[in-house]
């Protein structure tokens, strides 16, 4: 009786094409949603794209990195680039204020943060839109400290969408950098204590030094967010010259039927942005290589 319990404990081992045929059915439903979803669009997109007449063609891919549209591209990426980095020195700043706060007061903090991430991207831009306009709360908060007239020139320019994408995608930074707090090693900052080095001396030599993976792959992310994006450009930087790549896209497909020319925009786009993934996995690759 004790030998045939024991024999029941037993975990049971499966041969390898067993585990193999069970591995291959449980990723079978991703790599399927993987293919219908990114492989099908961008094989269209690549098609419409690149061949014209059932010949391989480049001209669209040429027309879409230069003149008004190589502007563009420059333009998404600058302000991608910017609203970044105001992102990860303002999460920052929001993860060591959530990780200094008792655990329940950091787990509301960390609902509050989620707000902007929530909240739809057209009611976002519209909210940023307002308050930046001249006669705006900010404005108006602005003129009671003698500053009057301060925003002119700033509500529906490129300072408007980099601070409407900052606000919208801050909290992909603040999360990713609070995750990587919360797993610091304190023994090193609290043996730099002891030693005599300052708030400032640890932070630099022992703190930032631990959250660089987390800061440059939250950066990444809400770079790829916001080139991405479409809407919040539309309401807050419409009808302005250069603007945004999706705005073109839109432009091209929607407005003058020009499919190729959309799609190639499209692909242009995701080049880039996968560029910048891999540059991101290369630093903190070198970073955890560095530090082992």
């Amino acid at each position: 009786m004790t030998a045939t319990i024991a024999a029941a404990a037993r975990p049971v081992r499966l041969g390898g094409r067993v585990r193999l045929a069970a591995g291959a059915a449980m990723t079978a439903p991703a790599l399927a949603l993987f293919a219908v979803l990114f492989l099908l669009p961008m094989g269209t997109a690549v098609e419409l794209a690149a061949v014209s007449n059932g010949a391989p063609t480049f001209d669209r891919f040429a027309q879409s990195l230069s003149g008004a549209y190589l502007a563009d591209l420059w333009f998404t990426l600058a302000t991608a680039a910017a609203a970044a980095l105001l992102c990860v020195g303002a999460g920052l700043a929001v993860a060591a204020l959530l990780h200094a706060l008792p655990i329940r007061l950091r787990r509301l903090g960390e609902m509050l943060v989620l707000v902007p991430l929530i909240v739809p991207h057209i009611v976002a831009a519209y909210a940023i839109w307002l308050t930046l306009l001249p006669g705006g709360p900010l404005s108006a908060a602005l003129a009671h400290v003698g500053l009057p007239g301060a925003l002119s020139g700033f509500s529906g320019g490129a300072f408007a969408l980099v601070i409407a994408l900052s606000w919208k995608f801050l909290p992909v930074a603040t999360l990713t950098i609070a995750a990587a707090l919360e797993g610091l090693d304190r023994s090193l900052v609290e043996a730099a204590q002891d030693a005599g080095a300052g708030p400032w001396r640890r932070f630099a030599a022992i703190t930032a030094p631990q959250l660089y993976p987390a800061m440059i792959s939250g950066g990444a992310l809400v770079f790829i967010m916001a080139a991405a994006q479409f809407s919040i450009t539309l309401v807050v930087y419409a009808g302005k010259s250069p603007t945004t790549i999706p705005m073109g896209i839109y432009y091209e497909a929607f407005g003058l039927g020009r499919w190729d020319l959309a799609s190639a925009l499209g692909l242009v786009l995701t080049v880039a942005t996968l560029g910048v993934l891999a540059i991101t996995i290369r630093l903190t690759r070198r970073r955890a290589h560095d530090d082992c």
